[in-house]
């Protein structure tokens, strides 16, 4: 018995973790889970299996109505923070968009930024406060650092979307180099402008990742989300949501583009329009 009780710990510290899943459905809530863990091969691995299944799936992602993943675990919600919250109305879902720029060109824009500039048809209003320095990050020299937003957003149909959002940004290792994975959470439900859309819970993950010349980044979220009294298709709160996603990443990407000087066209996708 006593053997045993010192070869306990051993045996511990030398457990590998398990390994990361290959597979989209389950790799976004995998990744949202063990963005902040302290050791990070776990999101290495994560990261590079991400990759790898874009690779071999390159079409899967990148429509308008993006594609539908596997719920956040109830354990990985009760981690974020001391408030109560529910798995049991989340959907979740998922896009990507590939960028003329590597990471280290968007980091800038995505970190310190003037949020109202780089999105200037998304955002009324953005406050992004920082628990670290922010900069540090950018230039890739601090690894990681918290922030809050508080922010008033636009969607489709004239919906003004009140939030205030905690977060993390991390710089991960990956065979390709050094990827840029941010999570997020909204405190409370969000505050809108009309009675007949809800957002109740929403969690946000971002993986921006160099691939060829550019960078690949992958949005997903998880939104406990529903449009109220209106005859439209299910799902369509959340392809709402999806579709800022996509459109976001256009407006950075142009955003980019001028910053640098480049003449290069790329161009928005304006069409709000709910099928």
């Amino acid at each position: 018995m006593r053997v045993a009780l010192i070869l306990l710990p051993l045996l511990i510290a030398c457990h590998k973790p398990d390994p990361a899943p290959t597979e989209l459905n389950d790799l976004c809530g995998f990744l949202y889970t063990h963005a902040q863990d302290e050791d990070p091969a776990e999101i290495s691995e994560g990261v590079d299996n991400l990759a790898a299944w874009l690779d071999a799936h390159p079409d899967d992602t990148v429509g308008d109505d993006g594609y539908q993943v596997n719920n956040l675990d109830q354990e990985t919600l009760d981690s974020l923070d001391d408030r109560e919250r529910s798995n049991a109305n989340l959907v979740g879902g998922t896009v990507t968009t590939v960028s003329p720029y590597p990471v280290a060109g968007l980091a800038e824009a995505l970190v310190t930024a003037d949020q109202t500039q780089v999105y200037p048809d998304v955002y009324d209003s953005f406050t992004r406060t920082f628990d670290g320095d922010g900069d540090c990050f950018v230039t890739q020299d601090c690894p990681d650092v918290s922030f809050t937003n508080d922010s008033v957003a636009n969607l489709p149909l004239g919906i003004t979307v009140t939030t205030e959002t905690t977060g993390q940004f991390r710089w991960v290792d990956t065979t390709e180099g050094k990827a840029l994975v941010t999570r997020a959470w909204l405190h409370d439900p969000a505050d809108v402008n009309v009675d007949f859309f809800k957002v109740d819970a929403q969690y946000f993950l971002t993986v921006t990742f160099d691939h060829d010349d550019g960078a690949t980044r992958l949005q997903a979220t998880w939104a406990d989300a529903q449009i109220i009294g209106l005859n439209v298709p299910d799902g369509t709160a959340l392809h709402m949501l999806i579709k800022s996603f996509k459109n976001s990443d256009e407006m950075l990407y142009a955003y980019v583009a001028a910053q640098n000087g480049d003449d290069t066209d790329v161009p928005a996708d304006t069409d709000t329009d709910i099928p």
